[in-house]
């Protein structure tokens, strides 16, 4: 059973928490987009230490396009707390993708792809 969105969102915060004390290595990172969609990442944010941090990394979501039925790849930028995404890539859904997103998205009254 999966932890509800709350919980998975104060580990999220801890995990870069830790990261950011330890000052661990390592060039970028690729958020979830539950988590971001969430609001994980603006939470994060309100951490100075984390902010700092994720400040020196490379940071990417992906986000689907429901109704074009497209992935995209977004660039993160961050200013302060703000939030902006750069699309950087797009490409169409696939099969393999929708069946994992209706997985996702089961029971949550989500979009169905086909």
């Amino acid at each position: 059973m999966r932890p509800p969105i709350e919980e998975t969102k104060r580990i999220f915060v801890e995990t870069l928490r830790q990261f950011a004390e330890q000052d661990v290595p390592g060039g970028a990172f690729v958020i979830h987009v539950r988590i971001f969609a969430a609001g994980g990442l603006a939470e994060a944010l309100k951490d100075e230490k984390i902010r700092e941090y994720l400040g020196k990394k490379d940071l990417f979501v992906y986000t689907v396009g429901f109704d074009e039925g497209k992935v995209y790849v977004n660039k993160i930028l961050l200013d302060g707390e703000e939030i902006k995404l750069e699309k950087i890539a797009e490409y169409q859904v696939t099969l393999e993708h929708a069946d994992l997103l209706n997985r996702s998205l089961k029971d949550r009254g989500g979009v169905t792809f086909a």
